[in-house]
């Protein structure tokens, strides 16, 4: 294992995506809760005969993964048999517990910071995957839009504190990506044709084709989390507020990649400086849109305007939240408010995301 990194090495084997079956219905997006989690036995009462085959096929197979965790002695082959059964759930607290139990390796990826005149961090350099994350501090910051325009889902406007966190400046490259299936051997996006490199012309490009639970694994194989849904948004938009990254200007193609209807690709991550955030994050609106890690609900610190109007998913449902809209959206939707949702499973040309860290 690289740098004899146990517990981080086992969570990205582990993070594969599970076969999409989304629901529709409550007890169906029941079933996907409680599979996800290794709750199978609570899940089977839920199911119709073919997804209970499938289920009590997936718990025995998970069962056996941790009984033969448990009778490894070596570190490094009970990481292995665990990234088995987090495979088989991914958000299994059985199986996190028994990896908190492994001994704690050094981190071989030191970080290099870099401070303003007064010492004070602003950037940090992670060796790991090779990305700048930018410093956002603690404090208040509009969350929603309070415009007679806004959609439901992105009222009520609320000021609110967030605190401190880094954020990648940049959306993750195929070239970082590379790093990642590289040392893991984790699937390749599919627009790499079948080969564990992207295509040369794509190096720069935001990795798309990828699922939340591929971005949750390159977050932590970096020792990176995802930025949760606040985070983004106050990256994106500052403590002022305003509508878009660089203010209230509507995008045009100095600004950002967006709107490009019959556009076959994103464009090369940075390729719009002039629409650069306050905190010099690139790309907050369009190119890729962005899995951040919360789970979609109305928000949560105030009730909507008007819920009916709302596109909420199924109560229950597994749905995580994406933001800053797509090279192919039309521009209001790469408002820095805009919030849209998708199943964790699903991978398209529009997916991709950036990651963030704690100070």
């Amino acid at each position: 294992m690289r740098g004899g990194v146990v517990r981080r090495t086992v969570l990205v084997l582990g993070l594969l995506a599970l076969g999409a079956r989304g629901a529709a219905e409550d007890w169906d997006a029941r079933v996907v809760l409680l599979e996800r989690r290794g709750r199978f036995a609570e899940a089977l009462p839920l199911a119709d005969e073919p997804t209970a085959r499938e289920l009590r096929a997936r718990s025995e197979r998970f069962e056996a993964a941790l009984a033969q965790a448990q009778q490894l002695a070596e570190p490094g082959a009970r990481a292995l048999a665990l990234g088995e059964a987090l495979a088989l759930a991914p958000e299994s607290e059985r199986v996190r517990d028994a990896l908190a139990s492994l001994p704690e390796a050094p981190d071989p990826w030191p970080l290099t910071r870099e401070t303003d005149r007064t010492g004070k961090p602003m950037l940090v350099y992670a060796a790991g995957d090779a990305a700048v994350l930018a410093l956002v501090p603690e404090g208040e910051c509009k969350i929603g839009w309070a415009s007679a325009e806004a959609l439901p889902e992105e009222q009520p406007e609320r000021t609110i504190v967030v605190g401190a966190f880094y954020i990648d400046r940049y959306e993750v490259s195929n070239r970082r990506y590379a790093r990642f299936v590289a040392a893991t051997r984790h699937v390749p996006p599919p627009h790499w044709r079948g080969k564990a490199e992207p295509p040369h012309e794509l190096l720069d490009h935001p990795v798309v084709w990828v699922s939340y639970d591929d971005a949750l694994a390159y977050a932590l194989w970096a020792r990176h989390r995802l930025p949760t849904e606040l985070e983004w948004e106050k990256a994106a938009r500052g403590a002022d507020g305003r509508t878009f990254p660089w203010g209230e200007a509507p995008p045009d193609e100095r600004l950002a990649e967006i709107n490009r209807l019959y556009a076959a690709e994103t464009a090369p991550v940075a390729s719009h400086p002039l629409g650069a955030s306050p905190f010099g994050c690139l790309d907050m609106c369009g190119n890729a849109a962005e899995w951040t890690s919360d789970t979609y609900a109305p928000y949560r610190y105030a009730t909507l305007v008007d819920a009916r109007a709302a596109a909420v998913p199924p109560p229950g449902a597994l749905f995580k939240v994406v933001r800053g809209g797509a090279f192919i959206d039309i521009a209001e939707l790469g408002r820095a408010t805009f919030r849209s949702f998708q199943k964790p499973e699903v991978k398209a040309a529009l997916y991709g995301f950036r990651v963030a860290r704690d100070p």
